[in-house]
């Protein structure tokens, strides 16, 4: 089977990325903790593996991590 480089889920992920970095972030820089293009990935992230709540996605991700 030949999968077509421009509809895998890399080129997906990056596109997104891509995308996101062009979005102007509105936010006060003082009480900006995390970049827009990493909450927009994040949220991404959180619908491609499907978790049920945002704490059982920190938690597997934090299970990942150590």
């Amino acid at each position: 089977m030949h999968i077509k480089k421009h509809i895998s889920f890399g080129s997906l992920r990056a596109k997104l990325s891509q995308r996101f970095l062009e979005i102007s972030d509105w936010r006060k820089s003082e009480s900006v903790k995390y970049d827009i293009h990493d909450v927009l990935m994040s949220g991404f992230a959180m619908m491609y593996f499907q978790d049920p709540s945002i704490l059982e996605f920190q938690k597997r991700f934090q299970d990942g991590i150590q």
